[in-house]
Order: structure tokens, then sequence, then C-alpha cells
């Protein structure tokens, strides 16, 4: 049985930006239940049941996120860059019939070639387990034993190791945290579904320059947060995060047709072929972040770093995997590891609060109205 200095479940960002940090000077294993090499896949009944495990994103990235990448010496290469890429934001409020173009300045990317960029940064001494799945996690005296599954019968293979630190930077409904149980509220846990269309379908869906923008809507009986369309060069990308309810009832599939019907008089016919995708997606308040407990560590959204008013995610998984490398390379007692990471998280716990208070601006019908009656910030 192998046994290594850290073990990060969870491949996506956060894990990648953590692994590529470590993979030099300790003893790393990656370990992700995707099958990283293979193109994600896309279930149509994901939304019928509990587990949503497709990574439902529309691969924006914003400028903090660009910032810290371009701060690390790390430039985008132009092939994780989508063909589509505006720089305009249109803002539906549905139940007013109002809306605004503001300007906006996300980086439109393909997120399997952006991940697979990232991954490709870890050292090649990082040892990785893709395509399978934590089963088991056991506390023991100097660390802990994993128990790893490619498969959910007995055809799959199992591998057990054992680590020193274990990192969770599984998303949101992040196995290694519950583990701890402390998992987040339920009422924070939304459910992001994503209907993505072939370009093809461009003339049928027509609206107001397609291509040319973002759309991000707003409608109270939708959800008291907010649903977007992304354009990308090969596809259009229709979503929606949903409350807590919508999941425990599972009516995702009734509430996405709620909303093409809404969004019809706006001009978006969304009645063609698609695929569909979901995942839990976490709006955190301040006491949804939780940094782990004892050996045990949580980055990104596993930790409730996610931004509470747009969902943006890559700065923060990028930001929190920095904070622990660096904990963890100064330190060696896990005491002062704890105490070092906690320290450097509290600007971002500030700023979970700063982009809170934003929400309630964002996310207030009535102030939301006022604001874009007035035009302010808007383009002219």
């Amino acid at each position: 049985m192998e046994n290594y200095d850290v073990a990060i479940i969870g491949a996506g960002p956060a894990g990648a930006v953590l692994a590529q940090r470590l993979g030099l000077k300790r003893k790393v294993v990656l370990v992700d239940a995707r099958p990283m090499q293979a193109p994600a896949r896309i279930s149509e009944s994901l939304c019928a049941g509990p587990h949503y495990l497709e990574k439902c994103c529309g691969g924006l990235l914003a400028p903090d996120a660009r910032k810290w990448l371009s701060n690390r010496g790390l430039f985008l290469p132009a092939s994780v860059l989508d063909g589509v890429q505006p720089d305009n934001l249109r803002a539906l409020d549905l139940t007013g019939s109002l809306e605004r173009l503001y300007p906006t300045e996300y980086i439109n990317l393909s997120r399997s070639s952006f991940e697979k960029w990232l991954l490709s940064l870890v050292p090649r001494g990082v040892e990785t387990f893709y395509g399978y799945r934590l089963k088991k996690i056991e506390r023991e005296k100097t660390g802990f034993k994993l128990r790893l599954s490619s498969g959910n019968n007995a055809s799959g293979s199992v591998i057990e190791l054992r680590c020193r630190f274990l990192v969770g930077a599984d998303g949101a409904n992040s196995m290694v945290r519950r583990f701890l149980n402390r998992p987040a509220r339920s009422q924070a846990a939304y459910l992001a579904v994503q209907d993505v269309f072939p370009a093809e379908s461009a003339d049928a869906i027509s609206g107001a320059g397609l291509f040319e923008e973002y759309v991000a809507f707003f409608h109270p009986m939708l959800t008291d947060f907010y649903g977007w369309i992304i354009p990308k060069s090969d596809q259009i990308i229709l979503g929606m995060a949903m409350p807590a309810w919508v999941r425990e009832a599972k009516k995702a599939t009734v509430h996405m047709e709620l909303l093409k019907k809404m969004l019809r008089p706006a001009g978006y016919d969304f009645s063609g072929s698609f695929r569909r995708s979901g995942c839990l997606l976490l709006r955190p308040h301040l006491s949804d972040v939780f940094l782990g407990d004892d050996s045990v560590f949580l980055i990104g959204e596993a930790a409730g770093f996610i931004s509470p008013s747009s969902a943006e995610g890559y700065s923060y998984a990028f930001i929190s995997a920095d904070n622990l490398a660096n904990a963890i390379l100064r330190h060696d007692h896990v005491a002062k590891v704890r105490r070092a990471y906690a320290v450097a998280c509290l600007k971002m716990r500030a700023n979970i609060l700063y982009k809170l208070s934003k929400s309630l601006i964002m996310f207030s019908p009535s102030i939301r109205q006022m604001i874009m009656y007035s035009g302010l910030f808007a383009k002219v």
C-alpha cells in the first residue's frame, strides 16, 4: 500500500493548482472520478436522481482569475479559448420585460481544454488516479487510509493508499467534507442545470446578437439567483441555478420548461434538441465556509469558496489552493499548517462578505429594476 504526504480528491482547477504547487516538493496523489483523458459524459437524466456528477459550467474566466494566472506567469494558450468572445452582457428582467446591455471582461473558454491545460502543468512525479471514485476514508494515527474504486460493481478495480494530509477539492457535494460531518446548509445547495444546443440551432433560437453577447436573466418564479445564455463556437448553453426546493422536489425538468416558455417573449426559442447536464452549486454564506479539521483540508467550492453573487469559482479555486500550498510548504506541524491556511484565507472570507452584500442589491427585484431603469453602468 503506497504512502503519500498529500492526497488530493478532485482534479478540477483547485486540485490541479494544488498538485502543481506541491508536486515537486511533496509526495502527492491526485484522484478524480472522471476519466480525464476522455470527453465529459453528458447524461440526459441527471436531474431525475439525487446525484449530480457532471460539472455544469459555462466556462467563463473572470478578471480576478486572469489576474491570478498572470501574476504566476501562467498565460492562456490559444487552444483553451473559445472562438466566440463577446464583450457585452445583456441583463433581462423577465418580470418587467426590462433589458440593458452592460460591458463585460469575461474570457470565453473551452472548459475541458482549460482543465486539460491546468493538469498538464502538474509535475510528472504526481501519481494520478483518473476514473477512480473515493469510496471510503478511515482515520489512522498518522493520517488516513483511502479506498478508491474504478467502478460501481465487482468488476471495478480497487486501490488502497495512505496519506498524511487529505485535501478535498471535490466541489459542492464534497465527500471529504461530508466525512467531517460538516456539509453545507441544504438551502445553500442550488442545482445548476444546463441545456446545450448545437450552434446550428442559432437561427431557430434567434435573440438579439446571439453570438455577440452573454445573457443573464432573472425572475423570482424561476430562481432567487439567476440564469444564463452563453454562446460557444459550436454550441449555445442555456442554464439556470435552481433553488434547493426544486432539487429536493426533483422538478428540474418542469422548471427548465417554464424557463423556456418565459424566454419566448424576449425572442429566444429554445425548443430544439439539446443535451442536458447538471451539478450541485454552492451559494455560500460565511457560515458555509469551512476549511477542514485536523489533517483534513478543503479548498475551492468544497470549502465554500465561490461567489454568492455571480457563482464565479475559478479565482477562489486558484487562491485557496495557493494558500494551502504555501501553508504546507512552509510548515510541517499540522497545527501550524492549519493556522497559516486560516490566516491566508481571511481575505477570501472578507470577499465572500462583500459579494453577499452585492447580492442584496443584484437579487432584490425592486432595487435591480430601479438600477436597470436608471441605465446606471449600462452601455449607451
